[in-house]
């Protein structure tokens, strides 16, 4: 290597060497600021963490306390049914609907039909045709005051609690017919509480429900009806109110008692039609449907118990109102 190649070499490396000590203090900066900038990022993240983690305690509290506030409702409305439990019962209602819940029961389930009115059989068509055309059919019956001040509807002696016309029903059983009378005279809630064209059915009958409010695994012990607000709801037969009331979860509730050891409740109404002590019939408006309470929207919450215990509503809901 001669001596001007190994100078050019040396002047190279002298260069470089220059270069890098004047450009240390900017890599050391940037890589300075890049680190700032990573820990400030990680700082970020969790931060958000955090405020998501609060959020979601936060919520959570919430829906636990708002779960709890329900349980204790519910204990607390249970009692209040049950306060009724015995009253304003006709005998001979409580016979007949005994009678024919042990010729056609209907305290079983049918999660499996999407029909609204769930025992379509050829006899429960005969009974909406022969409501629909029937002209002697009456659900009236005459009242009288008890001692204690209460009202209560009882039969005069010798006297039918409905007249039904079944001469012009053909092909009938004579066992169709007597079953046909019972459903009649026993008071069954056998009518939907809402026109046909007025609303869906948004929620079954469910022991395991999902809560819509709540995301807590809750028994839903009715059937909802997605309506909208403010239309008519009906009694779903005779009977006495026993409850008109507001509550945090059920908000304007009705419960009617059909002296028959059956009663039917009816849930988040934006407002009421009746009042406690007040006589219904089958038809008379109770409410109008509302979101009040516990509710994910406008709808009526609909049960029918019998001596407390809730039964499927799609067993029973055979007949609309017509419009």
């Amino acid at each position: 290597m001669t001596f001007y190649n190994f100078l050019f070499l040396n002047m190279r490396f002298i260069k470089l060497f220059t270069l890098s000590i004047l450009l240390s203090p900017f890599l050391v900066q940037a890589q300075s600021d890049f680190e700032k900038m990573k820990a400030e990022e990680e700082a970020y993240r969790k931060k958000q963490q955090q405020a998501e983690k609060n959020y979601a305690d936060d919520y959570q509290a919430k829906l636990d306390s708002l779960h709890l506030e329900y349980v204790k409702y519910e204990i607390e409305r249970e009692k209040e049914v049950l306060e009724f439990e015995g009253k304003n019962l006709d005998p001979r209602l409580v016979e007949k609907a005994q009678t024919l819940e042990a010729k056609r029961p209907r305290n079983t389930s049918f999660y499996d039909k999407e029909e609204p009115r769930s025992v379509l059989g050829k006899l429960m068509e005969v009974e909406e045709e022969l409501i629909n055309n029937s002209t002697n059919y009456t659900l009236d019956k005459p009242k009288e005051p008890k001692e204690n001040g209460e009202v209560i509807s009882t039969p005069k002696e010798g006297e039918n609690i409905s007249t039904i016309n079944l001469a012009d029903v053909p092909n009938l059983t004579i066992e169709e017919k007597e079953i046909l009378e019972l459903e009649f005279e026993a008071n069954r809630p056998i009518y939907i509480p809402i026109k046909e064209k007025d609303y869906r059915i948004s929620s079954h009958f469910n022991p395991n429900r999902m809560h819509p409010v709540l995301k807590k695994p809750r028994p839903h012990k009715g059937i909802d009806l997605a309506a909208k607000t403010e239309t008519p709801i009906y009694a779903t037969a005779n009977g006495i109110v026993e409850i008109a009331q507001f509550s945090k979860s059920a908000g304007n509730w009705v419960m009617i008692n059909h002296q028959n050891g059956y009663k039917t409740k009816y849930f988040h109404m934006t407002s009421f039609a009746v009042k406690p002590k007040q006589e219904v019939k089958a038809g008379d408006l109770v409410g109008y449907v509302g979101t009040t309470g516990y509710s994910s929207g406008p709808h009526l919450h609909y049960e029918i118990r019998e001596k407390n215990t809730p039964l499927d509503p799609k067993n029973f809901m055979v007949v609309h109102f017509e419009d």
